[in-house]
């Protein structure tokens, strides 16, 4: 399904600016420069937190994927009780009434 680098990933700095890369040792992003109007702009402090938000990209999706699990058990749990109950389940008219 995914088709991704699977994670972790870590941080390694390369010349002083981040990389990210897997266990293996292949190469997810670099992240040595940033783009304004003008010109790249070196930026040492951006590079570092733009690696760390990349660099938890496989955590942050595996704890999407499981909010969504969830909220899919969720929901047929609350179909559930509204069919033992004989109510209809239309959460998205409750939302249009309020």
């Amino acid at each position: 399904m995914n088709k991704h680098t699977p994670g972790p990933w870590s941080i390694r700095p390369i010349g002083g600016y981040p990389i990210i890369q897997s266990e293996t040792g292949t190469l997810v992003a670099k992240t040595d420069c940033s783009i304004n109007s003008v010109n790249f702009v070196a930026d040492i402090d951006v590079s570092r937190a733009n690696a760390r938000l990349i660099a938890s990209a496989p955590e942050l999706l595996e704890a999407l994927e499981a909010l969504l699990a969830d909220a899919v058990e969720i929901q047929a749990l609350r179909q559930s009780i509204h069919q033992r109950n004989g109510t209809p389940f239309t959460p998205s008219a409750k939302i249009e009434q309020a």
